[in-house]
């Protein structure tokens, strides 16, 4: 797999399909052995698509969906922090999923920073 072309987009509610997947797939990669078995298994890819579609609707929470040629390799979520937990903290990641075969390609790193940027612009969180 040739991982030297990464974009990033802001998706939209046709891509919930693909992060719910993305979503699902990083927890169980990245949780298994943590959580009971059951929370994994059970988990719903209609349910989570249901809700990245609402996700997606709302304006106001930046959302990046990172692809490495053409694949989607991971996502975060972003949105202005309600209570900053440090002086300067104006923007918070909610959420950042990457899957395990696209981790160390500075996916998340290269995205976060301007993630925060958009997330302090917007006059509402997620």
């Amino acid at each position: 797999m040739n991982t030297g072309h990464i974009t990033y987009q802001a998706p939209g509610v046709d891509d919930a399909a693909a992060i719910a997947l993305l979503h699902l797939t990083s927890w169980k990669e990245t949780y298994s052995g943590m959580i009971p078995p059951g929370i994994l298994e059970n988990a719903d890819l209609a349910d989570r698509t249901a809700r990245w579609r609402g996700y997606l609707e709302v304006t106001g929470a930046p959302t990046y969906l990172a692809r490495a040629d053409g694949e989607a390799a991971g996502f975060i979520r972003a949105g202005p922090v309600k209570e900053p937990v440090a002086e300067g903290a104006d923007g918070h990641i909610f959420a950042l999923y990457i899957l395990k075969r696209f981790h160390r390609l500075g996916i998340g790193r290269r995205r976060g920073t301007g993630s925060t940027r958009a997330a302090r612009r917007s006059p509402s969180g997620c």
